[in-house]
């Protein structure tokens, strides 16, 4: 039945090619057609699908022996029956097992004598769960941290005994030994059936989908013909240039031999069907390179005039599929995959499954957690684990004398503490393990016939385009020669397609996303426009700071915005100067070698701690910087260009190593520790730290995104007032005694209610003084409970670390130790707001100008604004001390305010859930963001003539903010600037409208520490602690030095500069060594400077990612502009930075509409 719960075990083993292709489609089918709870099989189709198939009885939870267990024993004989015929008397075997569990012994004692009389052989086999009997408690564990509880649980999820390994023959015998006499063929038939299963998974050939193309072709000679029209096309008389023709014939010989003639049409096909639905598109990356590309429409950019290099993308010395990154507008990118499907049919196109697995900082985390270890030893242990992008660490790494990653400090706890040994022992041995699945962002899998024959499938869900998914990973669909492709949505897109149809309809100007003039006299008014600096709206160079350097800079072709984007990032960023100075012939150029010349002649030749928290806007789910470079998929909040919310995820995770920090820390209460370079976003633009003091402005966000409400946490609503009400005027600190206190009859009412939720538990009343009640629990005494075992409540409590765990120290947290549990910020909108209101029924006031709640946790307060924040409501945090007297000692207490004046907003979110009093004080407080009054009034004079009076009559903007004494506030309110940047252009004072400028109230040295950065995927900016910081943004350079310094070719070369970006050590080292050698031959000696410098880029593997893009950018700076001093003619040599090419062409096209 469809909706039969009802289903068993089947253990199946392809035993031919035939067997394995079957068993693809029985695990796809079960996922896609039988799936009710769990992937289910009817018989009729596992029968049809039996063919080169190994088949057994199974264990205890398969059809034969459950009809056993249940008394059946006629329904079994004649399901037995049907097996044998499905699967045939040698393709079939009855299964024995001993593990402890009583119901197995009669099974087992009415399945020996059957297989006699079915002529069936006998196998004895062991439910392996883990391969070494020594990983059984780690089993254990996993099952704790798959489950929510610790190993002290009572009542958990644990296997039967310990015996669920890979047994030898000998333990077997052993095993089966007291409960039933076996053959010897039982234990020898094991080997049997490995000999029967003979399929070879191993396929070094592609399995692209064959392309429909005009007869008389073959996919080669088609390529061909295409790109001839292409070149005859793009470069007319030019096309039979020496050059050109060779580059032509050595890319298409490249395509061919590697066999990815076809590929290339494919994507040309795709953007055939983008160009016929007006839907824009941008080839990113290193398929910039590619003349072929260019020549059959897939790139838009002359990788001969830019210089670009081929082998960037397509290189036989790495035989990998090729891979054009094709961005899309972010409204029509589903379009596309419809189309793939449509094309190739649903059912050789799939979206693809990814897994996360557990790293080392997180196998300790979860195993500590697991163990009900302290929190605080679990964090102290973690922190001792770098965590590297790109270079994975492992824990036994971190134990090993002499690795470079060895901690002596961890050495230390190992050898020393025994809970520290076996915490790290046992995440040891779950390292690597796979924690959860998900959709991959972009990518579709497309063959060339029916997926089921390559990949088991799955269901799709509400989130995917593809009815189906893989099951298997990329890296294996890549393995066995499945085609890949990336479709990326991007919103640049989407809004310069919507500018042309704007300007076609109103100047009747028809412009295509190649079709925009960038060079000649069209072109002029554009690069007018850049020099002039009014650049607002244009793509990644609307920024303040990149506007200084564009009116400096003067920019008068392509290649100039090439050169402004590559150096606008950290690291080269100042070289700016010098580049801008030499650009325009005030400055000698110097090069440290003449080979460098041709290489780097137009390019004219940072961090915070690891504490700071940031956020996965995915789940809600806060974690500290140096904890990232574990996460997959994080998705972290910035800001774009126009300083507007933006999210992005995090590409590289850097460990920038120990530096000098300092401490900011801003009026609000928020603070940061960030090294004196590190920029922040000020009204200006970007500041770097040491630029600022006391008394500036940085910027803040205004809220928090957090997961959309499907994807929010999910909690009983009852246990999430429990936990405020017990943050809030909770008792925790005393043995196992969870209390609360109040005397509000309302909050005590409530709280007896929301106790139903824990059904062990009954409340115990008892009165104190000034008409205090306190409500404690007890067990129910109808309920039978070992006396020692926890409540669900106190077990709660020691799961969310409120109460320490057991058998560790007794009690819980005192008052201020109290914080938010990780869980609650994961939660949607709504819950948020019900767990705050609950909170401020017990411990806060409600006024009419001004909220705030008290308490003396710092912790609990900074949760508490961070929580505000996801409701977009901004508060302040004061912090005050008096002398509290305890013991007959007088000592000096702090105390926190988180203090809210935009009353109004926080009566409308949190009063519909509270239950006091507080829920009908009228709230009318407003509190808006301010900005620098001086730019605003001079970005007026700007925008309008009209007078301060007329300013006010039309605009309602009162003339006293243009008085004198006006003047003298700094500051100006938000609310009342926004009514004329709604009515005039005035963009610098918009986008300050869209964060909230915080003043810096001190700026101290904090020490040296561990720092950290991040690239994200599309932005320059993450928020962490809450504050707006700028994060870390080479490599045609790398590759082009190689060879002319060193006589690579351009294929080793890329090998090179894949392996610096992937550190990985044992390629460098061999590297080095080739690269001085090949500078020798070439006659430049080993002391020559360039190569000292690339000899240190080729020891990136002791080099942060940070570090390595800085001097890589340092020796490009040494080059610089060689001006025609008589004709004033810029020699075209720019670095072939092809990625960024492209996305300068963006920028471009952007700023001429």
């Amino acid at each position: 039945s469809q909706f039969d719960r009802e289903n068993y075990h089947l253990l199946l083993l392809a035993r031919t090619m035939e067997g394995y292709r079957n068993l693809l489609k029985i695990c796809s089918a079960s996922h896609l057609n039988g799936y009710y709870y769990r992937p289910r099989l009817d018989h009729d189709f596992l029968a049809a699908h039996a063919a080169g198939l190994v088949a057994t009885t199974g264990c205890l939870g398969a059809e034969v022996p459950q009809l056993l267990n249940q008394g059946k024993e006629k329904e079994a004989y004649d399901r037995l029956g049907w097996y044998v015929e499905v699967f045939g008397k040698e393709n079939f075997f009855i299964e024995l097992q001993e593990h402890s569990i009583p119901e197995l012994i009669p099974v087992n004692k009415v399945l020996v004598p059957w297989a006699e009389k079915f002529g069936l052989g006998l196998v004895v086999t062991n439910d392996v769960h883990y391969v070494r009997e020594q990983d059984g408690s780690a089993h254990d564990v996993l099952l704790c941290v798959q489950t929510g509880a610790t190993v002290q649980s009572e009542n958990r999820m644990r296997m039967s005994d310990g015996s669920y390994f890979l047994k030898s023959r000998e333990q077997m015998e052993a095993t089966f030994r007291p409960f039933i006499d076996l053959p010897a063929s039982a234990f020898d038939n094991t080997l049997r059936v490995m000999e029967m299963c003979d399929v070879d998974l191993e396929d070094s050939s592609y399995h692209l989908p064959d392309l429909p193309i005009p007869e008389g072709f073959t996919y080669e000679s088609y390529l061909r013909h295409k790109t001839e029209e292409g070149l005859a096309r793009l470069y007319g008389d030019n096309a039979h240039d020496d050059v050109v023709q060779e580059r032509k014939e050595r890319e298409l010989r490249i395509i061919h031999e590697m066999g990815f003639d076809v590929y290339y049409l494919i994507v040309a096909d795709l953007c055939d069907f983008a160009r016929s639905r007006n839907i824009w598109w941008n080839v990113r990356g290193s398929g910039a390179g590619s003349l072929v590309a260019y020549c059959v429409g897939i790139t838009g950019i002359d990788p001969l005039k830019n210089n670009l290099i081929f082998e960037r993308f397509l290189n036989p010395g790495r035989v990998t599929m090729p891979d054009f990154d094709l961005d899309y507008p972010d409204d029509q990118r589903e379009e596309m995959i419809r189309y793939t499907v449509e094309k190739f049919g649903e059912d050789q196109v799939a979206q693809i499954a990814t897994f996360g697995r557990m790293k080392a900082r997180a196998a300790v985390r979860d195993v500590g957690r697991a163990k009900g270890i302290e929190l605080s030893r679990v964090d102290r242990i973690a922190k001792l684990i770098p965590a590297i992008p790109g270079k994975p660490v492992t824990i036994q790494d971190c134990l090993t004398e002499g690795h470079e990653f060895y901690s002596p400090d961890l050495v230390a706890l190992y050898q020393g503490e025994s809970w520290a040994r076996d915490l790290l022992d046992t995440s040891m041995q779950v390292e690597g393990v796979a924690r959860h699945s998900s959709v991959h962002a972009a990518a579709v899998i497309v063959a060339d016939r029916e997926l089921t024959h390559y990949t088991p499938l799955m269901r799709g869900n509400k989130n995917t385009i593809t009815s189906t998914i893989t099951q298997y990973e990329f890296p294996i669909l890549e393995s066995i020669g499945l085609l890949k492709v990336d479709f990326l949505g991007l919103s640049t897109l989407s809004v310069m397609r919507e500018a042309t149809r704007l300007i076609r309809e109103r100047h009747g100007i028809e412009y295509t996303l190649n079709s925009i003039p960038i060079d000649g006299e069209e072109s002029v008014e554009a690069f007018k426009l850049l020099s002039s600096g009014e650049v607002s709206g244009v793509f990644q160079v609307e920024g303040q700071g990149m506007r200084r350097v564009l009116t400096e800079m003067q920019p008068s072709s392509f290649e100039h915005i090439v050169a402004t984007i590559s150096l606008y990032r950290p690291g080269p960023l100042e070289y700016i100067p010098s580049f801008i100075r030499r650009m325009h012939g005030e400055e000698e150029v110097e090069y440290k070698h003449p080979a460098l010349e041709p290489i780097l002649g137009e390019t004219y030749g940072i961090c915070v701690s690891g504490d700071a928290l940031v956020m996965d806007t995915r789940t809600g789910r806060r974690y500290r910087l140096d904890q990232v470079g574990k996460l997959d998929n994080f998705q972290i909040q910035g800001v774009d260009d126009c300083w507007r919310p933006a999210v992005g995820r995090v590409t590289h995770w850097i460990d920038s190593g120990y530096k000098e920090v300092y401490q900011v820390t801003l009026r609000n209460g928020a603070s940061i520790k960030v090294t004196s370079d590190h920029r922040l976003l000020t009204e200006a633009g970007w500041q770097p730290l040491n630029q600022l003091a006391t008394g500036n402005y940085i910027a803040t966000p205004l809220s928090l995104l957090g997961p959309d409400p499907e994807n929010a946490v999910a909690i009983d609503r009852r246990k999430l007032r429990t936990l405020a009400y017990l943050l809030a005027d909770g008792s925790l600190a005393s043995m196992a005694a969870v209390d609360f206190v109040s005397k509000d009859p309302a909050l005590l009412d409530e709280y007896v209610r929301c106790l139903e939720a824990f059904p062990d538990v009954r409340p115990v009343f008892t009165p104190q003084v000034h008409g205090v009640t306190r409500i404690s629990v007890a067990k129910r005494e109808e309920l039978s409970a070992h006396y020692h075992a926890p409540t669900s409540l106190l077990a709660w409590m020691r799961e969310l670390g409120l109460k320490h765990p057991s058998g560790s120290r007794p009690g819980g947290l005192r008052s201020h130790e109290k914080f938010i549990p990780p869980f609650v910020f994961e939660l949607g909108r709504e819950d948020i707001a019900y767990f705050l209101a609950s909170l401020w029924d017990c411990d806060g006031y409600f006024g009419r100008k001004l909220c705030h709640y008290r308490t003396i946790s710092r912790q609990l307060a900074e949760d508490v604004q961070t929580l505000l924040l996801r409701l977009g409501i901004r508060a302040t945090i004061y912090a005050s001390s008096c002398l509290r007297r305890r013991g007959g000692k007088a000592a000096q207490q702090v105390s926190y305010q988180v203090t809210v004046y935009d009353t109004a907003a926080l009566a409308t979110a949190l009063q519909p859930y509270m239950l006091t009093a507080k829920r009908r004080v009228c709230c009318t407080g407003h509190s808006r963001p301010a900005v620098a009054r001086s730019a605003f009034l001079e970005e007026v004079k700007t925008a309008t003539p009209i007078s301060a009076r007329g300013l006010m009559s039309r605009y309602g903007i009162d003339r006293q903010h243009s008085y004198p004494k006006g003047r003298q506030r700094e500051r100006i309110s938000t609310h009342i600037v926004e009514s004329l940047t709604a009515a005039l252009s005035m963009p610098e004072t918009e986008r300050k409208l869209n964060v909230d400028w915080q003043e810096i109230v001190s700026i101290e040295p904090a020490g040296v520490e561990h720092v950290y950065d991040l690239t994200v995927e599309g932005l320059h900016s993450f928020v962490a602690n809450n504050v707006i910081v700028h994060n870390c943004v080479y490599q045609e350079q790398i590759i082009q030095i190689l060879g002319q310094l060193a006589g690579y070719a351009p294929g080793d070369a890329d090998l090179v500069r894949r392996a610096i970006g992937k550190k990985k050590a044992s390629e460098i080292e061999m590297h080095k060594k080739v690269f001085v050698e090949g500078c020798h031959r070439n006659g430049i000696p080993k002391d020559a400077e360039p190569c000292r410098r690339l000899r240190r880029h080729l020891c990136a593997d002791r080099l942060s990612q940070g570090a390595l893009s800085s001097r890589i950018h340092g020796c490009a700076a040494l080059g610089g502009a060689r001006q025609d001093r008589k004709g004033g003619q810029l020699y075209q040599r720019m670095p072939a930075h092809g990625h960024r090419r492209a996305a300068a062409r963006c920028q471009l096209q952007r700023a001429r509409l």
